[in-house]
C-alpha cells in the first residue's frame, strides 16, 4: 500500500460513506496494551510484554455546525459499532475498523438559528487490539 502525500478526509463512516464536514483537528494516537509482566529488571532494563496496539482517534469539529449537520453527526456516532475508515499515520494510508464513540457534548452558540460551538470526541476500538 502506497504512502499518501495528501488526504481528502480524516474519517469516513463506511456504512453509508458519510464524511463529517469541516473536521478542524484530529489526533490519531495508537495506544499499546501491555501484560502485567512488563517491568524493569534490577539493572533498569524495561522488559516489555506487549499484547498489541489499538487506535483511538480523537476528533474536533469546529464551531458553526447547523442543527442538521449536528443531528447527522450525532446519529452516526450513536451506532455500536461504528464502521469507520480513518487515516493511519503509521501506514501513511487509510485503514478500516470498528469503534464506539465516547462522550460527546454539543453546546449551543445561538438558538435562533441553531448554531453549535466546537465539539471534541474520541473513538475507542471496538474489537480490541491488532
Amino acid at each position: 500500500m502506497a504512502v499518501l502525500n495528501s488526504i481528502d478526509y480524516t474519517v469516513k463512516f463506511t456504512d453509508d460513506g458519510y464524511i463529517p464536514p469541516k473536521i478542524s483537528d484530529a489526533e490519531l494516537p495508537v495506544l499499546d496494551l501491555f501484560k502485567d509482566t512488563t517491568k524493569r529488571s534490577a539493572k533498569g532494563v524495561l522488559n516489555v510484554d506487549r499484547i498489541g496496539s489499538f487506535p483511538k482517534p480523537a476528533l474536533k469539529i469546529p464551531a458553526g455546525y447547523t442543527a442538521e449537520q449536528m443531528s447527522v453527526l450525532l446519529q452516526h456516532l450513536r451506532a455500536v459499532p461504528i464502521n469507520l475508515e480513518w487515516f493511519d499515520p503509521e501506514l501513511g494510508n487509510y485503514r478500516t475498523g470498528q469503534f464506539v464513540c465516547n462522550d460527546r457534548t454539543p453546546k449551543f452558540i445561538t438558538t435562533k438559528p441553531i448554531v453549535y460551538d466546537s465539539m471534541s470526541f474520541s473513538l475507542t476500538s471496538y474489537r480490541g487490539v491488532w
